[in-house]
């Protein structure tokens, strides 16, 4: 298991994210100098190291998969395609043909080959790698065409080329007319057949993306082609009185916000003096204006006076109504299943104003059009892409002066959320705006609102809406801005907030992102408030509209905007940190996850409770694992966690998916909420509860059992039960030896407790000694874990189950999972030296120290020993500044053994210093096929014993004759050949503990 106390603060997790972010810059940018040393193998590695570390940025993904197209093109395939899935970009669509071309897979690597050349302009350095791609899938050639207007077949003109037929808009050509860009696609054949790439988008091929805002009195920004990076792209500024101006940028930008690999702009910076004054629109040659533009001079942005709140005078007449706004860009099934929505919703008591913002998806625009064409919507047409706040505003101000909802298009709305909120809406005279509670929306967000949540369907979403009707009812709770994926505007309110007869301000948020909250700090100077509506749902997708359109901009243009809006206003970035942490909506949100709790228990209920930390590693395992395994019994099985701030979280686990939290409001304040907690669980029929680990839990919890009258049954994971440093290591940094009380004492005045509760390790041992006494069964997964409990606590006989089963007297071949078809190729091994692995989190208990040791004395006698971590430590950089060959950093459980195996060590060494109770990474060990070493203690090295896998160690052997000792043993890479009738690891058996 991996130990660790100390609940996360904020300030933590800011210090942690920091360093994270750090360590994975420092791992991309050493897998960038072996790539540039042609070390691909080691620059895979490194880029391996960085992913996991970062979570998966795009860029490290890329260089990672790019680094794997060298040495194991098979495992740069999932990556690349992963990539393209979420960023369309022409590296990615030559480094996956080059990967399916070196695969064999010749028609895929067509098919990629064809997504870039049809989308992007072909570079001259691929013109031999398109050629052999093109010939082994057997196409009659390839097509091209670049931004200067340069046609291409095979490389060279296309108007040259013999046999070839090209047709612009379905119209033959003998070469490109001038107006060429305004064509949607250039198709090329020869003989009658397609070349590879046609058609040719041409609009794709040709478009801009760019960034723009005032920074340091200077109108600063980026543009590029993404379909041709190579092509300087041509920025025009034009004032109000449409007098342009025009740059061609050829130097690259410094490091942008950007979420896509390979974002490789131009930037500009222009002094204000140089520019004209008043409202600037900035755009590259295919017409769109860049992110932030249009922009006016901060001097000119005239923040609202600074008084205090002026009381709103509205009314309390509910208007009729309400009108709905639905900006829309792309995404034709989305905009339709939301427009579909809205109808059922809406009725015939308002109007559905539908505003195209000139997008690129003809289908869509032909469906709105048929639409308007029937009555159903109103639709307003954009000639150029305006941005969300221009479309808003448009539907808006043909709205008339009645109420209206403010509606994203990838939203879907239940039947009677309108109604509920006009009431909210109109329960108090100064209220302006209404946000219902959703599963993507900031502050508003339904069920997690620290996350994105996924999107229910439209049956999922309407019971949603009834359950947060049932549990919420009409009532309202003061938020500090309302959210523009669904927002009801009072009409009066409108009226009285705008801004040079605007609602939202187009000088400033250009595209959108922030400026309905710059409305609703507008709203508040003049006295309106603005409400959450805790009885109402609506579902959002998130980022499916109008997001995509801003390409890499969409980061920069969100930190601009959100600069604005503080400017502007003052404050606003506190006002909303005082409300995430005084959470007004938590009991809102904890009285619908109730309702879905209480409506998910069996008829009639029966359940088993499991309480347990909230810590990952192997009581997190077997707490799943015992999930599962009473959910196929036919029971409930209900979690305890503990929350930060002394709350425990109800949760019900969802199989497979072991981070999510089905009721993550479900929270009750310890003791306050003691009674609270029983009456809910009272409910449930348990038959019996399991005590995993009170760790992070209020004492008062262990209360619970006897409250609810129901039996307990004792898992022993760890020594928490006598032990207050949980692991039995005592200050010298080694197991401790069990010293009487006495030594406890000494031991815990002077490294402190673990426990996070003030109690003697006396009072300790004898609320445990009680707690056992009164189990149902104590039940221990090795015979050491049971020996040590019944040496603390006499007359305690636990049952002896272990997690898996080892079977004695099978081989290591017999043990090991087979190799995956996808197993990377090993990396080369210097002759004479002994690779040894060292598998998971190694804190101080997993022998951090031990490992650090070894490193330097292996240096200090230049020992033919390489160590590789597969896992992560407390400090990475301390291990590879003395040469531990690799630091993978954290990984899946399900990608643990192929990891081990690449690494082509000889054995897999244990440095665990503690007596462990199970140790699931001796089981990885075997799994992959290596032996293991451990030290002579605990489950480790009882289970090394009982099966003859490996060998055991003195726990008290100086470093150098450990190290002797790792040189000795292990005879090379153990080969994970298997056989038909091989053993597999097997989660806990139901009914083990029923």
């Amino acid at each position: 298991m991996r130990l660790r106390v100390a609940r996360v603060t904020e300030t933590h997790r800011a210090a942690w994210l920091a360093w994270t972010q750090e360590q994975a810059q420092a791992a991309f940018l050493r897998g960038r100098q072996a790539q540039a040393d042609g070390a691909s193998a080691d620059a895979a590695r490194w880029f391996e190291r960085a992913q996991r570390i970062s979570g998966g940025a795009p860029q490290v993904d890329f260089m990672l998969a790019l680094a794997r197209l060298e040495t194991d093109p098979a495992r740069a395939v999932p990556l690349l395609r992963d990539l393209l899935r979420r960023f369309d970009f022409r590296e990615g669509w030559i480094a996956l043909a080059g990967a399916q071309h070196a695969l064999g897979a010749h028609d895929e690597a067509a098919r990629a080959l064809s997504q870039a050349l049809s989308r992007h302009a072909p570079a001259d350095w691929l013109f031999a790698q398109m050629a052999a791609i093109a010939r082994a899938a057997l196409w009659p050639g390839w097509c091209g065409l670049s931004g200067y207007g340069r046609l291409l077949v095979d490389g060279g003109d296309a108007f040259a080329a013999p046999l070839v037929e090209i047709l612009l808009d379905g119209a033959p050509v003998r070469a490109l007319p001038p107006d060429w860009r305004r064509a949607a696609r250039i198709e090329l054949r020869r003989r009658g057949a397609a070349l590879l790439g046609s058609p040719l988008q041409v609009a794709s091929i040709l478009r801009c993306e760019g960034f723009v805002e005032w920074r340091d009195d200077m109108l600063q920004g980026w543009l590029w082609h993404p379909g041709e990076a190579e092509r300087a792209p041509l920025l025009t500024i034009e004032s109000e009185d449409g007098t342009p101006g025009t740059h061609r940028l050829e130097e690259f930008a410094a490091q942008i916000d950007a979420e896509a690999p390979l974002v490789r702009p131009r930037g500009f910076a222009i002094p204000a003096a140089a520019l004209p004054d008043g409202i600037l629109r900035l755009h590259g040659e295919d017409g769109r204006q860049l992110s932030g533009s249009p922009i006016s001079r901060p001097a000119t942005e005239r923040p609202p006076p600074a008084r205090s709140r002026a009381r709103a005078i509205g009314t309390a007449r509910p208007a009729p109504g309400p009108d709905v706004v639905i900006p829309v860009h792309r995404d034709l099934q989305r905009t339709l299943a939301c427009i579909a929505s809205v109808q059922v919703a809406l009725g015939t008591r308002g109007r559905i104003v539908v505003v195209d913002d000139a997008g690129p998806e003809p289908l869509l625009a032909q469906a709105l059009g048929a639409l308007a064409a029937a009555g159903a919507i109103v639709l307003i047409r954009h000639a150029v892409n305006r941005g969300f706040p221009a479309s808003a505003n448009a539907g808006i101000a043909a709205c008339r002066g009645r109420d209206v909802v403010l509606l994203n298009s990838d939203t879907l709305v239940p039947p009677g959320c309108f109604e509920a909120l006009r009431a909210c809406a109109y329960s108090a005279p100064d209220i302006g705006s209404v946000t219902p509670l959703s599963n993507d929306a900031s502050i508003f967000s339904y069920p997690d609102h620290r996350a994105h949540n996924r999107m229910p369907d439209a049956a999922g979403v309407a019971a949603l809406m009834t359950l947060a009707q049932r549990a919420n009812g009409a009532g309202t709770v003061e938020v500090p801005t309302g959210h523009g994926s669904c927002l009801y505007l009072r009409r009066d309110c409108l009226r009285a907030c705008l801004h040079d007869g605007l609602v939202f301000r187009e000088d400033l948020f250009a595209q959108g992102y922030g400026e309905e909250n710059e409305f609703c700090m507008r709203a508040n100077v003049r006295g309106w408030r603005h409400v959450a509506a805790p009885g109402v749902y609506v579902g959002h997708a998130g980022h499916a509209s109008f997001a995509p359109s801003l390409g890499g901009a969409r980061l920069a243009l969100m930190r601009r905007n959100l600069e604005t809006v503080n400017r502007l206003h003052p404050g606003y970035d506190a006002r909303v940190l005082a409300h995430i942490a005084a959470d007004p909506l938590a009991d809102a949100r904890r009285r619908i996850d109730r309702l879905r709790f209480v409506a998910g228990r069996g008829a009639p209920p029966r359940a088993v409770l499991l309480i347990t930390h909230d810590e990952t590693g192997g009581v997190a395992r077997i707490v799943g694992e015992r999930a599962a395994a009473i959910a196929r019994c036919g029971l409930r099985p209900i979690v305890l966690r503990p929350v930060q701030g002394g709350g425990c979280l109800v949760d019900v686990p969802v199989a497979g998916e072991a981070d999510r939290r089905t009721t993550p409001n479900l929270v009750f304040e310890l003791p306050r909420e003691i009674d609270l907690l029983v009456a809910l669980l009272a409910g449930e029929g348990l038959a019996y509860a399991e005590w995993h680990h009170f760790l992070g839990h209020h004492p008062v919890l262990r209360s619970l059992c006897d409250r609810l009258g129901v039996p307990f049954d004792v898992v022993i994971h760890d020594y928490a039960s006598f032990c207050e440093r949980i692991a039995l290591v005592g200050p010298a940094g080694r197991y401790c030896g069990e010293p009487d009380l006495a030594g406890c004492d000494a031991c815990v005045a002077g490294q402190g407790s673990l426990l996070g509760e003030v109690l003697t390790p006396a009072r300790l041992v004898a609320r445990s000694r009680d707690e056992l006494a009164r189990a149902r069964r104590v039940i221990a997964p090795s015979l050491d874990a049971c020996a040590r409990i019944g040496r603390h606590f006499f007359g305690i006989v636990p049952d002896l189950l272990p997690w898996e089963q080892d079977r004695p007297g099978l081989s290591l071949r017999d043990f090991a999972d087979p190799p995956s078809a996808a197993a990377a190729v090993r990396p080369s091994r210097l002759p004479g030296r002994k690779r040894i692995c060292v598998i998971g989190g190694i804190g101080r208990e997993k022998g951090y120290e031990v490992l650090l040791a070894c490193l330097h004395d292996r240096n200090r006698r230049d020992l033919p020993l390489d160590f590789i971590l597969v896992g992560a430590t407390r400090d990475d950089d301390a291990l590879l500044e003395v040469g531990c060959l690799e630091v993978t950093g954290g990984y899946r459980e399900d990608e643990a053994v192929a990891l081990i195996r690449d690494r082509a060590c000889d054995l897999a060494w244990l440095p665990s210093i503690w007596p462990e109770t199970w140790c699931f990474t001796l089981s990885l060990a075997w799994r992959a096929g290596l032996p293991a070493v451990a030290f002579d203690i605990g489950a480790q090295a009882e289970r090394i014993r009982a099966t003859g896998r490996g060998a055991v160690l003195p726990l008290a052997l100086p470093v150098p004759l450990l190290n002797d000792s790792l040189l000795r043993l292990g005879g090379g890479p153990t080969s994970p050949a298997i056989v038909d009738g091989m053993v597999r690891t097997r989660s806990l058996e139901p009914e083990k503990l029923l």
